[in-house]
């Protein structure tokens, strides 16, 4: 469906409102590559993780060692899932759906991010505001971005 823009536009361009396989297509590579992004720092995670492991950590340090590994590890495997999904939709020229229910990744990646600044303060002392601040928003767009995506594409 098209529609005009609103009348004190000055080109009274057409705006398209459909969204066409191929746009669809490409703003799921688009989302995918955005999580891959911050799943970057899981790498170091888990060799952080793991080096903790094998060195021995005491006590408490152990469970940080763990939860650095763990948490990377459901990240890289629900992103692999991701990418398995979108690889077969690419492969059988379907539509990929639009996520609009909890998207565990999300929440993955924000509990991740949480683990980071915990470790980071456990090494430094230093609490990462920003890695705090992310870490909520991503836990909020797991649990709230299908939801809004959802209302958009109603409200139009």
């Amino acid at each position: 469906m098209n529609r005009l823009c609103a009348p004190d536009d000055i080109l009274f361009r057409i705006v398209t409102t459909d969204v066409t396989p191929e746009r669809a297509r490409r703003r799921a590579s688009v989302r995918l590559f955005q999580k891959l992004q911050h799943a970057v720092p899981g790498f170091v995670l888990l060799s952080h993780g793991s080096a903790m492991l094998v060195n021995g950590a005491a006590e408490w340090h152990e469970a940080l060692a763990i939860a650095e590994v763990v948490t990377s590890l459901i990240v890289f495997a629900m992103l692999a899932r991701e990418l398995r999904a979108l690889r077969v939709h690419f492969r059988e020229g379907t539509v990929p759906h639009v996520q609009t229910g909890i998207d565990w990744v999300d929440i993955f990646l924000g509990a991740m991010l949480f683990t980071e600044v915990w470790s980071r303060y456990v090494d430094t002392g230093h609490i990462a505001r920003p890695t705090i601040l992310l870490g909520f928003v991503m836990l909020f767009f797991g649990v709230f971005g299908g939801k809004f995506i959802a209302w958009k594409q109603v409200s139009g």
